[in-house]
């Protein structure tokens, strides 16, 4: 006790020293803060976790990321001119065609004359189609293939500047967040930049080329035309500013969605140890919501717009045609003039409707990209690493000068106070102290993770910001508290940091001396393992042994150890220490340990407590000061056979995904969609219906017209027949502006279903799944894929139904017009559908493998944000741009192909289409000059094929769009399809007399990841009602599979795990993990506040008052209140902002509030110091009376208090009973405990197994073999 009021007194006493000194630098570093912000703006981004706010993004900034392949471009731009320019060409030939049918023909003379002259014009026609249709093509194929280029080159250069981004940026900005910005964003800068400059030129040339012929016609039907165009410019610019800033808020809305998907798959242990799926689903539906309000905000401007803008330019263009059948009654231009003035009136109108769309489009792009510009223009808070390579004689020289620190997402919570600590060449120092003290800070700023406010550190005497980056982490290396894998094999997680340079002995050399050789052999690919996602494969132990193994393959100066053997059993931590005390020789070594055994052969040891060194000295010089180390001492001392879709990490292979799968989507919304069909309908009917009268105003116009009262009347007809043209055009507009509304709004639905069914279906698929699925897969899957299918199902739909109806509406008009000129014209269809669907099936398995590209570069993305401490610790950013961009690469090999098949397709279908209308004007010629139609029907007929063409041609490109969002979405489809691997839960809800029974009855266990390997070789073990139970062993021996399988995150292959009688299977899961509650090695917090994280599983059922207790029972009401905002601050994701200790404190006091019959402690005290660890297990002491508890621990002082200890190795039960009885056995448990006290030399485990063990082993060596077949 008496030490307990020294050490409370010391921690009061450093704190009031601590703020007595903090002011001065907070009035220099408010100062300096005020300083910066007066020069460059504000610079409290991070405080927000948003970067800096960018200067407003424009077209040109969009449009610049296509300037390296400008050579491409410019050649795709001539090309597009000339068949820009062969396209207007037509209407100009078709007009002096109708000017030859048009004459007085009585003759067969004049017939003849007639059909050679349509003859002759027919051959220029044709000429100008293939000329055309050649440039289409190399259209088509370069800016597609430069569409990919700069997608690829965008989503490179973003990653490799995040990359480099300082450390406090990813503490407080969500890797979903980021994820969201490299996939959906940048596909739509993408497009903005390539597809749609490509339609954006096209129409704007059309647009002027259009306009110079329209002059060449008739100037003053132009001048007339041009007066519309500011009208319509104003309202687009206006619209097109509304749209941007709710394109804007409508992804960022989507974005916090996608980081709430990434921290919930991330975190799915914890969430289903909760049994907070629900929660989860409930959570990322919130945001998905607010993501569906915005959107159909922009839904009703959409359709507002639209219907306005089709008003606008259609009643322009029949003002025009008034206009130009009065001068021709008047006889200023010729019938065929007019007409070929009406065909281009109508190609400039679409075009300039067209580039409004595109507009849009575009402004849409600068919203939804504004992110993504602030991201590239983000420059890093820290200075850049100087050139600098220090060679101190002797090497690995550190020195810690004044140094005071706080994190910069905590600027007014000041971490470390002054400290000031020399590491001399070959030394090993110390840190102790109380968890979240600082110690874990000053191994994060040796490795320069972060710069100090104020003072410096220095390695051989150079300032750290001066000395080369690759330089520093290649004389510097780390292993933390919870080291980080990444998911590939073994070997290559060792070699990582060497580029590729390690020798396969080496890799050997350094696992041997980490004590990992031995566990990595008995796996069936050995080195070549695949480790899972963060490692997920591995145990704790072997996690930070191939940690351990990866730092010294570094060869490093100066070795940064925290907690980096926190993890291990005794006998493992003792033959590591022994390979490492001889391979520190010649090393500066920094270790940050609440272990006793671990510090006390340090040459100098540390003590830090609230950001001071409150004591410093040797082992021995510190017992004898009798204070806070003492205390902290004395408290130490007291206290692969692929069976299933999992082994390659894809679902099972679903049916082939079809049309009917995409738009069956949007069954739900199908009461909106009949709406808006029959909107879609009328629009399509009244847009047809104005060729028909058009060709009436042929007809009158082309009459004898020679006397004014000839022209009266004619002028009378064209009257009454524009009445019924304007009475057309409203009712169309309104029908346009009900379908774009109703048809959008659908389309923001069905994305915002679609990304809840599956984000709900994902959460409640098996821990296995999830062991071998990347999250960055799953949220690329989220977000791009759906984003697809959305368009698909909506967009695609209505784009695909108003031109189905255009068609056969058009055809129906044609036929009225002339029979036998539309069976011709139907002659070419089957030619172009057979076309379409060879070419739609070869697509989709293109596009099919483009996504599935683009999801391997995500998740290697979300892999390396997520590892962004290692990959910095190992100046490995090179690396990881190089993988990166590897995947990016392969997904772009696969896109240029693509490009070259749209470009084909394009060029052909445009040449068969306009040859199709060819042949039909040269017949509908021969047939008005046969005197089978009129003028007028000819032309009407010329219109109605143009728009049938054009509407056949938009099918096959939403064919194509249908075809790709099948290809895309196979593995969607796929995943919702999923059934779980494990049965579902049953409903019972067993009441147990008393209640806490846990028994597990032979269970025999193999990871679905690892078929091959057997963990658990029979397992039988009593967890009576109330007792405590201890499971010790080597690392990697089955127990924390043992607490994975009561927490039933897998089922046993054979045998049973029963709940008071009751297999688990057939209890309710909510039940369960009410009943049972976990706290592993590594706790997983989530991204809001501590408050928010202690109540999880609360639903907000919890008071304020509850969480307090039990955050004094585990010993964090402390530290939190230290925090300036207390409970309410915000942690970080995955909890960054916290230390371990303070963590796994968090964690516990989360688990505590459940009040669950059953404890699991999965090494639950590892990460805290002595004395905190002293307090939790005082407070636990009498929490644990009425509960059954089982401990995973490797401490002597977590296990010696337990009814039974079950000592597990190599998946069997090698010894069992009290820790007296254990003891007096004289085996494996009293060599562990005997390493753990007096560090004695190495032991053999086969020398301590009991003759009736080797025959178990014997027994289940044959088992297994039976089990595993």
């Amino acid at each position: 006790m008496g030490k307990k009021l020294h050490l409370d007194w010391t921690s009061k006493s450093i704190s009031g020293a601590g703020r007595e000194r903090v002011p001065l630098l907070n009035k220099e570093a408010s100062k300096q803060t005020n300083n910066h912000q007066s020069l460059n703006g504000p610079v409290s981004d991070l405080e927000q976790g948003d970067a800096v706010e960018a200067a407003n993004v424009g077209f040109c900034r969009v449009f610049s990321l296509a300037k390296p392949d400008a050579g491409k471009i410019t050649i795709g731009t001539i090309a597009l001119l000339i068949a820009s320019t062969s396209s207007l060409l037509i209407p100009k030939y078709g007009g002096m065609i109708i000017d030859i049918v048009s004459r007085n023909i009585s003759t067969p003379e004049e017939q003849s004359d007639a059909l050679e002259d349509v003859k002759n014009t027919v051959i220029y026609i044709v000429l100008i189609v293939v000329v055309g249709s050649l440039c289409t093509t190399i259209r088509a194929w370069l800016f597609s293939s430069a569409s990919e280029r700069v997608v690829a080159r965008l989503r490179k250069d973003l990653f490799s500047h995040l990359i480099q981004q300082e450390i406090a940026f990813y503490d407080v900005t969500r890797t979903g967040e980021l994820l969201s910005r490299l996939s959906e964003d940048t596909q739509i800068i993408k497009n903005a930049a390539t597809t749609n400059l490509s339609e954006a030129l096209r129409n704007l040339t059309t647009a002027f080329i259009g306009f110079g012929f329209m002059f060449s016609s008739s100037w003053k039907l132009t001048l007339l035309a041009l007066a519309v165009v500011p009208i319509i410019s104003v309202a687009v610019r206006k619209f097109g500013r509304y749209l941007k800033e709710l394109s804007h808020s409508t992804q960022a809305a989507a974005a916090v969605a996608a980081s709430i998907a990434e921290e919930s798959f991330g975190a799915i242990r914890t969430v289903r140890s909760f049994a907070q799926e629900i929660y989860a689903i409930s959570n990322y539906s919130e945001k998905v919501d607010e993501t569906l309000k915005l959107g159909l905000k922009q839904a009703k401007v959409v359709g507002l717009f639209f219907g306005g803008l089709n008003a606008a330019s259609t009643l322009s263009v029949i003002i025009v045609v008034i206009y130009g059948a009065y001068l021709t009654i008047m006889r200023f231009m010729t019938a065929g003039s007019l007409t070929s003035f009406i065909l281009y009136s109508l190609t400039v109108g679409s075009s300039v409707s067209s580039l409004s769309g595109l507009y849009t489009t575009a402004m849409k792009a600068a919203g939804a990209s504004r992110r993504v510009f602030q991201l590239l223009d983000r420059v890093s808070s820290m200075p850049k690493s100087g050139d600098k390579c220090p060679e101190g004689n002797p090497d690995g020289d550190v020195e810690l000068n004044d140094v005071w620190f706080a994190y910069p997402s905590r600027p007014s919570h000041m971490v470390l106070k002054g400290i000031t600590l020399k590491l001399k060449p070959g030394s090993k120092v110390a840190l102790v102290g109380p968890s979240g003290g600082g110690k874990t800070t000053i191994a994060n700023l040796i490795e320069r993770f972060y710069d100090p406010l104020k003072g410096k550190i220095l390695l051989n005497g150079v300032p750290l910001v001066e000395i080369s980056h690759e330089y520093l982490h290649r004389k510097i290396s780390i292993v933390s508290q919870e080291p980080v894998l990444f998911n590939c094999s073994i070997e290559e997680n060792i070699a990582f940091g060497c580029n590729g340079n390690a020798s396969g002995a080496e890799i050997e050399s350094v696992a041997k001396m980490a004590n990992a050789h031995e566990f990595i052999e008995k796996f069936p690919e050995k080195y070549q393992t695949v480790v899972g996602e963060r490692g997920l494969r591995l145990s704790g132990g072997q996690k930070q042994r191939i940690a351990i193994a990866r730092a010294l393959l570094m060869n490093p100066r100066v070795l940064l150890l925290d907690e980096a053997t926190s993890a291990l059993d005794a006998e493992s931590e003792f033959l590591v220490q022994d390979a490492m005390d001889s391979l520190m020789a010649g090393r500066t070594v920094l270790v940050i340990a609440h272990r006793l055994s671990t510090v006390q052969s340090a040459d100098s040891v540390a003590v830090i407590s609230d950001g001071q060194i409150a004591e410093s000295g040797t082992h021995e010089e510190l017992l004898r000061e009798n204070g806070i180390y003492t205390a902290l001492a004395y408290d130490n001392q007291s206290s692969n056979c692929p069976v299933s879709d999992l082994q390659e990490g894809n679902a099972i292979e679903a049916a082939n995904v079809g049309l009917s799968r995409v738009l069956s989507l949007a069954k739900l919304d199908a009461g909106k969609l009949i709406v808006g069909t029959i909107g879609l309908l009328g629009a399509s009917a009244s847009g047809l219906l104005i060729p028909k009268y058009g060709g009436m105003i042929i007809d009158i116009v082309s009459r004898e017209i020679k006397t004014a009262e000839q022209q009266s009347e004619a002028l009378d007809a064209i009257k009454n027949t524009i009445t019924h043209i304007l009475l057309i055009i409203v009712i169309g507009s309104l029908c346009r502006a009900v379908q774009a509304w109703l048809f959008s709004s659908a389309s923001e639905r069905i994305v915002a279903r679609l990304r809840k069914n599956l984000f709900g279906h994902l959460i409640h698929q098996e821990i296995a799944f999830f062991d071998v699925t990347s999250t960055g897969e799953l949220l690329n899957r989220l977000s791009e894929d759906t984003e697809i299918i959305k368009n698909a199902a909506t967009t695609n739909l209505s784009e695909a139904l108003r031109n189905l109806t255009s068609v056969i509406i058009g055809i129906a008009f044609m036929f009225s017009s002339s029979w036998k000129l539309t069976l011709l014209a139907l002659a070419v269809v089957p030619v172009i559908a057979v076309a379409m669907r060879k070419f739609g099936r070869y697509l989709k398995q293109l596009s099919h493998t483009t996504q599935a590209a683009a999801a391997l570069a995500a998740s290697v993305a979300e892999e390396c944000f997520g590892a962004i401490r290692t990959i910095r610790s190992f100046a490995q950013e090179g690396y990881a741009i190089s993988k990166y961009s590897e995947k990016v690469d392969e997904r772009l090999k696969v896109g240029l192909e693509r490009a070259k098949v749209v470009g084909l397709y394009s060029g052909g279908l445009n040449a068969a289409t306009k040859l199709s209308i060819v042949i039909l004007v040269t017949y509908g010629a021969h047939l008005t000059i046969m005197g089978f139609m009129t003028a007028g029907s000819l032309t009407s007929f010329i219109l109605y094929s143009l728009t049938v063409g054009s509407s056949v041609s938009s099918l096959s490109g939403s064919y194509v769009s249908a075809m790709k969002a099948a290809g895309s979405s196979r593995r969607i489809f796929q995943l919702l399809d999923r059934v779980s691997s494990m049965p579902k839960s049953g409903d019972k809800c067993p009441m147990g007399d008393p209640e806490g029974e846990v028994e597990l009855n032979d269970v025999w266990f193999a990871y679905p990841s690892r078929p091959s390997h057997m963990v658990l070789k029979g397992i039988t073990l009593k967890l009576k009602a109330g007792s405590k139970v201890a499971l010790v062993g080597p690392s990697g021996g089955g127990k924390t599979t043992i607490a994975n399988l009561i927490e039933r995150f897998y089922d046993p292959l054979r045998g049973k795990i029963l709940l008071n009688g009751v297999p688990l299977p057939k209890i309710s899961q909510q039940y369960l993990h009410t009943k049972v509650s976990i706290v592993s090695q590594e706790p997983v917090l989530f991204n809001c506040s501590i408050e928010q994280n202690i109540a999880y599983g609360f639903n907000g059922k919890v008071s304020n008052t509850e969480i307090e207790d039990v955050a004094k029972m585990a010993n964090a009401h402390e530290f939190i209140e230290t925090f300036p905002d207390k409970y309410q601050t915000v942690v970080g994701e995955r909890g960054l902002r916290l230390s371990g200790g303070q963590k796994q404190r968090v964690a516990i006091a989360r688990s505590l509030l459940m009040n669950p019959k059953v404890l699991l402690l999965d090494e639950a005290t590892s990460a805290l110091d002595a004395e905190s660890e002293y307090l939790v297990q005082d407070a636990m002491d009498s929490l644990m009376r009425g509960r059954t508890v089982l401990v995973i621990a490797h401490r002597l002082s977590t296990v010696k208090s337990a009814d039974t200890v079950a000592v597990i190795c190599d998946g069997l039960m090698a010894e069992s009973g009290t820790h007296e009885d254990l003891l007096r056995q004289d085996g494996i448990y009293t060599a562990l405990v005997r390493r753990q006290l007096q560090g004695n030399p190495k032991f053999v485990y086969g020398d301590f197994i009991s003759e009736s063990l080797k025959k178990l082993v014997e027994k289940t060596t044959a088992q297994v073999a039976t089990i595993v077949k």
